[in-house]
């Protein structure tokens, strides 16, 4: 018994030193966010809200990482004018980001490894995304609401807008999995 609960504690030992939140160094207009193995440098879109950034693997632990905006071959760049990004949060090799497109955006959560999505949700309007503890929430949008689908429908229509259809939703940035709630809610849109 003894010894299976030595293998327990170093089994979660192991587990928790693959996934890790970022470090956030530098400064309000340019910053890094760092855990062991992946790089994400972010800077400031003059004259716009949000940020553009690249992400990349490490090559190993120890190799220098000064936080500056110097993209490389190979990596994810994402943002720049009229394509604006905000980080919301990194653990691991798991990147989330909302693009600030249209009114509400889209969350996308990358995998650092490969460079490739492995989440990318449309959010409503009324979104508010939060991270928590490497757990990204937020609200997917799925569809229009009707009076079958949005007790509030009417008061949105004389407020002059819609009611939308929504998915409380969550990402664990350890593991990039995503989490759908099996129930729905409608709120305001324009």
């Amino acid at each position: 018994m003894k010894h299976l609960v030595c293998v327990f504690v170093f089994l979660a030992m192991v587990g928790a030193a693959r996934a890790q939140q970022a470090t956030r160094t530098g400064t309000a207009a340019l910053y890094c966010l760092t855990t062991p193995g992946f790089l994400v440098v972010a800077r400031n879109l003059p004259d716009e809200v949000g940020v553009e950034f690249h992400g990349r693997a490490l090559a190993g632990r120890t190799e220098a990482t000064p936080c500056e905006f110097a993209p490389k071959a190979g990596d994810l760049r994402l943002g720049g004018p009229e394509k604006p990004y905000t980080i919301e949060g990194m653990d691991g090799r798991y990147l989330a980001v909302t693009e600030l497109i249209g009114l509400a955006g889209t969350l996308h959560v990358y995998d650092l490894s490969s460079g490739k999505a492995v989440v990318s949700e449309p959010l409503t309007e009324a979104n508010v995304t939060k991270t928590v503890g490497g757990r990204v929430t937020f609200t997917i949008r799925s569809g229009t609401g009707t009076a079958k689908t949005c007790q509030r429908l009417a008061e949105f229509t004389k407020q002059g807008g819609s009611g939308e259809i929504g998915v409380p939703a969550s990402v664990d940035l350890r593991t990039g999995t995503l989490s759908r709630s099996t129930r729905t809610v409608c709120t305001y849109a324009q």
